[in-house]
């Protein structure tokens, strides 16, 4: 079977610079190597290897790997396959972008071995030359993203590390990170005005993965920068009347028609309770008490619906409000370490928390002149409960009236 649909001639024109990326071909047909070599010299850096075992003794040299960006392989070549060759290059040259060619009949017998060979992409013989061309341009556009990320990171893991030297500095840094992540943020925001409905569905999806990652990012940012504003004690609450009861009361109602019937909702309170304090602080720091009750509560003993209760006492100039859910109690290691910023419970990351509801709650209640602590329950009732304890009229030093 050929390997192009239409042969097609590279340009004769020399090349104005040498090519930034390097491309390694793998091929046991000398004629479909040098095919692809004259199509992709004046684009590439282009290495060829005439079967597996020249690729990997070229990839064995630590200078030679460290410019190879993509490795074509064909699949079927004697000796060993393209799927294994790709496999065995994972550790010789593990940023590269590995691409597959192989005919209709190999489908099936490559697809369970992709993952395991860290497979890019795979086209399909006879290989259109435009297509083959379009894939290396996103092959070196991903590699090159993955390349910025990896920079970013360090950048970042570096100055995190440095914040513990520069406390005073770290608010000042975070609100420029944030000023310059929102900026790339704002150009793939274009990508939300494209008429979609015209696209193919491979690239609707991959512009659903943009908006689903341009949200998170952007929650990120503001989470981030919200903890640190609160533990860093920059808010200036506003001492007001506040009707506890009403406010949770409203709480209450708006869960429940968000969850309906499927989580029960228990509110014990006194009929009033009146304090002097910041309705908008106590709301969010009951949002997040509240948020994290729901996300982690289960069926109880001998019940099959999860149930949710709150629980508000007055102790001479103090007032509690203790939020209890049923479910799976936490062990004494992660009881210890809940009010830890970007600490998950189990198996979290990914969801839709970033691990600092309840290291704000209580950067919050600080800030209110309170605290809140954890108690995991009993094997008789199990589940969670967070208490949070606030004065009745917030301390002057703590507002800004």
């Amino acid at each position: 079977m050929g390997l192009f649909d239409q042969r097609e001639r590279a340009s004769s024109a020399s090349a104005v610079k040498k090519p930034r990326y390097g491309l390694l071909l793998v091929d046991d047909e000398i004629l479909n190597l040098t095919s692809l070599a004259s199509l992709l010299e004046d684009d590439y850096r282009v290495h060829l290897a005439s079967d597996a075992n020249d690729a990997l003794q070229q990839l064995t040299n630590p200078n030679f790997a460290a410019g190879i960006h993509i490795i074509v392989s064909d699949q079927r070549m004697p000796g060993m396959t393209g799927v294994e060759l790709l496999g065995r290059t994972r550790h010789l040259c593990p940023g590269a972008k590995r691409i597959l060619l192989t005919g209709y009949t190999d489908i099936d017998a490559i697809v369970g071995a992709i993952n395991e060979a860290a497979i890019w992409k795979y086209l399909r013989k006879p290989i259109d030359s435009q297509e083959l061309k379009l894939t290396l341009a996103r092959a070196c556009e991903a590699w090159q993203l993955e390349q910025e990320n990896m920079g970013l990171l360090g950048e970042l893991k570096r100055a995190f590390a440095q914040l513990s030297l520069l406390d005073a500095d770290k608010m000042t840094f975070l609100r420029y990170l944030a000023h310059e992540m929102n900026t790339p943020l704002n150009w793939l925001s274009a990508a939300q005005v494209i008429d979609r409905s015209t696209l193919s569905t491979e690239t609707r999806e991959m512009l659903d993965f943009v908006d689903q990652g341009q949200n998170r990012l952007r929650g990120l940012i503001s989470a981030v920068l919200r903890y640190f504003q609160a533990a860093g004690l920059e808010l200036q609450p506003h001492r007001e009347q506040v009707d506890l009861s009403v406010l949770l009361s409203r709480q209450i109602t708006n869960l429940q028609r968000v969850h309906g019937q499927s989580v029960m909702m228990r509110l014990e309170q006194p009929v009033t309770l009146t304090i002097e304090s910041d309705a908008a602080l106590i709301l969010e720091l009951l949002d997040h008490m509240l948020e994290n009750a729901l996300t982690h509560v289960g069926p109880g003993p001998g019940s099959t619906v999860p149930e949710v209760r709150i629980t508000v006492s007055r102790q001479d100039n103090d007032f509690s409000v203790e939020i209890s859910n049923s479910g799976d109690s936490l062990n004494e290691e992660a009881l210890g370490r809940l009010f830890q910023p970007f600490f998950f419970c189990g198996s979290a990351h990914g969801s839709e928390g970033f691990g600092l509801s309840l290291a704000t709650a209580r950067a919050l209640a600080i800030a209110l002149g309170g605290d809140i602590q954890a108690r995991s329950g009993q094997t008789s009732q199990p589940g969670l409960s967070l208490m949070l304890r606030l004065p009745l009229v917030m301390p002057a030093n703590s507002s800004q009236s």
